[in-house]
């Protein structure tokens, strides 16, 4: 019985190809703010960074490194402003017609290797422009996989 339980498991392990299926190789990311590296607290920062890294676990491409000498590449989280729009509803009252400000925040990121730099830009209500920024960051990471880990073994 048993043996025939450890002969099914095997069968279905090597038709689903998961028993010889190789792993990706993760880019190693040192994710930091300039306020992080004086040694300042920087809520947004740290928001960012563990967040980029929690996203690219689950798509398996990023695991986030403490050191910047073992990082394949650099993240740099460059931080949130508030831009102030034009409303889009136009209110009347008392025969006066106004169309108020909204504010959105926006958040920039750059990502370096080697000696390229690539900016990020997101912009949103409350977190949803960190997400954006985050979201691309990662994928961007994901698409160049190749290269950046090709980068990273010439500079070793």
């Amino acid at each position: 019985m048993k043996v025939a339980i450890a002969a099914t498991l095997f069968f279905s392990l090597v038709c689903s190809g998961n028993l010889f299926a190789e792993e990706p190789e993760l880019v190693r990311v040192y994710c930091f703010s300039a306020d992080l590296e004086a040694g300042f607290k920087d809520s947004g920062a740290n928001y960012f960074c563990r967040e980029l890294g929690k996203t690219g676990e689950k798509k398996g491409s990023v695991v986030l490194t403490k050191e910047r000498a073992l990082a394949d590449a650099l993240v740099e989280y460059l931080g949130k402003e508030a831009i102030s729009t034009k409303g889009e509803t136009t209110y009347l009252l008392g025969g006066y017609a106004w169309t108020p400000d909204q504010f959105k925040n926006g958040v920039r990121a750059v990502i370096t290797i080697d000696d390229f730099s690539k900016g990020f830009y997101g912009e949103g209500v409350n977190d949803s422009a960190a997400h954006s920024v985050w979201t691309q960051v990662e994928t961007w990471i994901r698409e160049n996989r190749a290269a950046i880990l090709e980068k990273a073994n010439e500079q070793k």
